[in-house]
């Protein structure tokens, strides 16, 4: 998966979890840090997880982090309360 880059120097973090559980409790209480996406330095990531139980999918959520500005939001659903992640990336 890729998105757009917010500029050089930046650093992003992965969390997410499985949709099944976001569609119930309408928020990603439930998400954690995605193996492997700490600390990336490009704007792309390939999932190495097994796929999701059938009839299911994986969410993801991203957030960038420099060392001048520390760590952003992993953004916020239409109600407009912040996603906060059980367990986000360090």
């Amino acid at each position: 998966m890729t998105w757009t880059g917010q500029g050089e120097g930046l650093h992003y973090d992965l969390a997410g979890g499985l949709v099944s559980e976001l569609l119930s409790n309408h928020s990603a209480l439930n998400a954690t840090c995605v193996p492997g996406g700490n600390d990336l330095v490009n704007a792309s990531f390939v999932d190495t997880r097994t796929g999701p139980p059938r009839g299911d999918a994986y969410y993801y959520l991203v957030r960038s982090q420099s060392s001048f500005c520390g760590s952003g939001t992993y953004g916020y659903a239409s109600s407009g309360a912040e996603y906060l992640p059980a367990s986000a990336c360090p």
